[in-house]
């Protein structure tokens, strides 16, 4: 018997036995657990960055607030927590920086609800209402700044995870599109309001 078939008996026996097993557990897993990993993420940041997207159109009509139900998803991230090492380390490195600026996101909530709040509770002209009104609008400030840099931070982040992925989109991805699609939303939103309110009266 040739060395080349008794190698060959080998793979088949390894691959046909327990240790078809071993082999789909070193080189399949991996590469399954980093698609799905790579797939939620991608899902949950095309949501969040729609999300995002609206806002940056809400404020044009209110600059100076921030929506008490804003809220940043971070689901999948915990849904796959324990399949991130697979992601290459760079791209990992990039979701660990793009999900901590969800999350400061979702802390700026909080944070511009308790400045309005310090506001409210000082007589108008006061040198204590004056810091919470500057405090206020350094809040907005760093909150709409963030929106942006993180709107660019998923576009990019988002074409390396459909690779990954395996998935291909369907036509180019258009921001410029999803812009209009949220300005639509936007106008059937206040339609609906107007029609609400007519009722009412």
């Amino acid at each position: 018997m040739g060395i080349l078939e008794t190698v060959g008996g080998i793979v088949v026996a390894l691959v046909s036995g327990a240790g078809g097993a071993v082999l789909l557990e070193v080189f399949w897993k991996p590469r399954r657990d980093r698609r799905k990993a790579a797939t939620l993420l991608l899902a949950e940041i095309l949501l969040n960055t729609e999300l995002l997207l609206m806002q940056t159109r809400a404020r044009q009509a209110r600059p100076k607030s921030i929506p008490g139900d804003f809220h940043m998803s971070t689901l999948a991230w915990d849904t796959v927590s324990n399949a991130l090492v697979e992601l290459p380390a760079e791209v990992l490195k990039s979701v660990l920086l793009l999900y901590n600026r969800y999350r400061d996101l979702n802390t700026f909530v909080g944070q511009f609800a308790e400045a309005l709040r310090d506001v409210d509770a000082n007589e108008p002209g006061s040198a204590v209402r004056l810091r919470a009104e500057r405090h206020s609008d350094v809040i907005i400030d760093v909150f709409n700044t963030s929106i942006d840099s993180t709107i660019d931070h998923a576009k990019k982040l988002s074409v390396t995870l459909f690779k990954i992925a395996g998935i291909k989109p369907t036509g180019e991805m258009d921001y410029e599109a999803m812009k209009a699609k949220v300005d639509r939303l936007f106008e059937e939103r206040e339609e609906r309001i107007r029609r609400l309110n007519q009722g009412r009266r």
